[in-house]
């Protein structure tokens, strides 16, 4: 998209005769409470409230007109992530980590790679990740590592392993998150390893009574939730999560466990 900064319009066409443009472009923040939802926080010591904008829980949990755009049309694809909305901000002197669970590349994958979207996209809102994290079973280390920018290659660690879904097993990347953050410091997790019943058991300890102490530790949460989705059944027809005799999930529970995060404080999002 292309923002005119003296009328305020945006295109989706490159306008003519533009000579130049600016490589690093500021975040374009919402600002109507009719569209968006609102996390609202309170200051402990003070009571002050404050608000921060968050995409919605609608449809099916990914770009509203995604399945919606004509044969050809190049503005909504189906790998669309535009309608992600990053936290505002950092506090000032707040250390910034990131675990991605499900990472093969740092620039190469379907929907394109996690890693540079959320360090690039992150930066436009001054966050500046002190340390990334990423597991995935595999993919070869030293192949992993060639992929990584060199501004980044002090601050990532790779792990060549499948992640555990309970913490009777090692690695439990909640265990793993407290024990590396503190309370005060800002934590990004990405949860998309194709293994229906490890993120399940990942997502029911941190919503459990159990698990709410790890909880305190993750400030963003993105997630791919695969289930009964008639948008997706084309891509998701075999690896819908079964839960017992209760049946096949569906979007009704997406929307109740990211509902449940963000009651709890927890940027949680739909990931793709």
């Amino acid at each position: 998209m292309w923002l005119n900064k003296q009328t305020g319009r945006l295109t989706d066409k490159r306008p003519a005769g533009l000579a130049q443009h600016d490589p690093k472009p500021l975040p374009l923040m919402p600002r109507n409470p009719a569209i968006f939802s609102q996390l609202e926080f309170v200051n402990d010591c003070t009571l002050e409230r404050t608000v921060e904008y968050i995409e919605p829980l609608v449809s099916h949990l990914r770009h509203p007109l995604n399945g919606c755009q004509r044969a050809g049309d190049p503005r909504i694809r189906n790998d669309e992530r535009s309608y992600i909305v990053p936290v505002p901000n950092l506090l000032l002197g707040q250390r910034a980590y990131y675990f991605d669970a499900g990472a093969s590349s740092w620039n190469v994958g379907l929907g394109g790679a996690s890693l540079d979207f959320f360090t690039t996209l992150w930066a436009r809102h001054g966050i500046d990740f002190d340390f990334v994290e990423a597991w995935e079973p595999t993919t070869d280390p030293k192949r992993f590592l060639k992929t990584v920018p060199d501004a980044w290659a002090s601050r990532v660690r790779f792990h060549q392993a499948a992640v555990a879904k309970d913490n009777t097993t090692h690695p439990f990347l909640p265990t793993i998150i407290r024990r590396t953050a503190r309370t005060g410091d800002y934590v990004l997790f990405k949860l998309d390893i194709d293994n229906i019943e490890t993120e399940q058991g990942i997502v029911d300890h941190l919503l459990s009574p159990e698990g709410a102490a790890d909880l305190e530790f993750i400030d963003e949460f993105f997630w791919e939730h695969h289930v009964r989705n008639p948008w997706m059944d084309k891509w998701w027809a075999n690896s819908w999560f079964t839960a017992g005799t209760s049946g096949v999930r569906t979007l009704s529970d997406s929307y109740a466990s990211f509902l449940q995060f963000r009651q709890r404080g927890v940027r949680a999002h739909s990931w793709i």
